[in-house]
């Protein structure tokens, strides 16, 4: 990535989602969990983004130093990625009472339904005609008659 991409992608995410993660982590820190919890994920995803675009611009030093804060990035999403689904996730179930619960795990399930429907008819499909075309592509040519 050239660096001046690598920069206008630095910007939108630290604007960005800094005020997303700013915010789900507000909303958690005054829900009822216990304070030890509220204390490390409140602020977990905002931490675990600096660390993550760190690594984007530290993934660019040459030799095998550059390559681990490129496999870094992986981690530093997921825990990104995790935090804000636990963050949003549990200020919710803190939020409603007993029916709002239970139409939050309907959903929940209904999500996971559609989504493994989705995977199974439209993803899957999908990967497999590519993957025949790449490599129906990358094979020699036949002998020609």
């Amino acid at each position: 990535m050239s660096l001046e991409k690598l920069t206008q992608s630095t910007h939108v995410h630290l604007l960005g989602f800094a005020m997303l993660y700013a915010l789900t982590g507000f909303v958690f820190a005054f829900t009822r969990y216990p304070a030890w919890l509220r204390a490390i994920l409140a602020p977990l995803v905002l931490v675990a983004q600096m660390a993550d675009v760190s690594c984007w611009w530290l993934a660019r030093l040459e030799g095998p130093v550059g390559v681990w804060f490129a496999l870094a990035i992986v981690v530093t999403g997921g825990v990104v990625g995790a935090g804000l689904f636990l963050q949003i996730v549990l200020s919710l179930w803190d939020l409603f009472g007993k029916n709002g619960k239970s139409a939050l795990v309907i959903l929940f399930l209904v999500t996971a339904v559609a989504g493994t429907v989705l995977k199974r008819t439209v993803i899957d499909p999908r990967i497999r005609s590519e993957v025949e075309a790449a490599s129906a592509a990358a094979a020699p040519p036949g002998p020609e008659k």
